[in-house]
């Protein structure tokens, strides 16, 4: 099963692909050729294609259908109809797996990689998608922000109108969505029908001067708490240092803004995708002042504190990311690969696994 380009003259909303007479997936249609899906109730081996129009059907050309197939450790490969694929998709409970791709394509796929159904939004996304607890799916670009059916049916939109983009963005444990804009409200929250349930400009306002893909990461507001009950956000101004803040999920209240160096590393790729462990200790990668250079930091989550941090040795360091144990792991912006153990108090040192 996979995609197939069909060439002819003319395109109307009346018209349908028949794939084995059962109408397909059309992700393109100009004036001279389209783009289509093979359905998936389509039997294998040989059948006919032919477009459907109220005034008649065009000729049939033969298609050889194949099933899907393995080959060794990738299960299978899904080719999408679009120019390139930034981010990660997103995960839904059911297994369904979303795809945002450029041009604003959204692309639904089963776990053994059928497409299930296609949809197109205003334009390039400009964060990884995500997906609440109802299955509802979340996307955005530019100004806006768009909540889709599980079906694909467009569920409600949010417009920012005085941002330049969405830059962080996430599903919270409670089931809210929260984004954090450049310039426009800042940090967010909205409800499930796409309502401001809170806005924040932060302080100082927040902005970024490209677009990051970035996350938005929630903890709780204690070292070593239970509850998660605030998210973060890293602004990165352009040639500025940048903060790391923190919101309270209920109200948006900033929590703290800690003034913290500049993150971008054009070797690698833009820093402001903060990491929490466990225990509620925040990192960070930044090019550290004092002559220190590109280090992993430790902060606290109740008032932003630095505990610790690691000199990184590197040109550039990737985001970091916690395990269950509170080891962070981050990549330099050399070959090869560090482990970290973090420790509560004072300088990490030098030494590829901190004391």
């Amino acid at each position: 099963m996979g995609a197939i380009s069909v060439s002819g003259a003319g395109r109307d909303p009346s018209h349908r692909v028949l794939i084995d007479g059962k109408a397909a997936i059309v992700t393109r249609w100009s004036e001279t050729s389209l783009n289509a899906y093979i359905p998936e109730a389509a039997k294998l081996g040989q059948v006919k294609v032919q477009v459907s129009t109220p005034e008649g059907t065009s000729n049939t050309a033969p298609l050889e259908v194949r099933a899907r197939s393995s080959d060794g450790r990738v299960k299978w490969i899904f080719e999408a109809d679009c120019e390139s694929l930034w981010w990660r998709p997103a995960l839904a409970a059911n297994g369904t797996l979303y795809v945002h791709g450029s041009e604003g394509f959204v692309f639904a796929l089963s776990p053994d990689g059928a497409l299930l159904w296609f949809n197109q939004i205003n334009w390039f996304p400009y964060v990884p998608p995500a997906v609440g607890p109802d299955g509802t799916l979340y996307l955005s670009s530019i100004q806006t922000i768009t909540a889709l059916k599980s079906n694909g049916r467009n569920k409600w939109t949010f417009v920012d109108r005085g941002a330049q983009g969405t830059k962080q963005f996430g599903v919270g444990p409670d089931g809210f969505l929260y984004a954090a804009n450049d310039f426009g409200l800042g940090a967010l929250s909205l409800d499930r029908r796409g309502r401001v349930r809170w806005s924040n400009p932060g302080d100082p306002p927040i902005m970024w001067h490209g677009g990051i893909g970035a996350e938005m990461t929630f903890g709780p507001s204690t070292i070593g708490g239970t509850t998660i009950d605030q998210t973060f956000v890293i602004p990165e101004p352009q040639l500025a240092n940048g903060s790391l803040q923190a919101f309270r999920l209920s109200d948006g209240t900033l929590r703290f803004s800690t003034s913290i160096a500049i993150q971008e590393d054009p070797l690698n790729q833009q820093q402001t995708q903060p990491a929490v462990g466990p225990d509620g200790i925040v990192y960070i990668t930044h090019f550290k002042s004092g002559a220190i250079g590109w280090a992993l930091e430790a902060f606290s989550p109740v008032d932003g504190q630095a505990i610790w941090y690691y000199d990184g040795e590197g040109v550039g360091l990737s985001p970091p990311d916690v395990g269950p144990d509170n080891t962070v792991y981050f990549t330099p912006g050399v070959a090869g690969g560090w482990r970290l153990i973090p420790r509560r108090k004072g300088r990490a040192g030098n030494s590829k696994t901190a004391p």
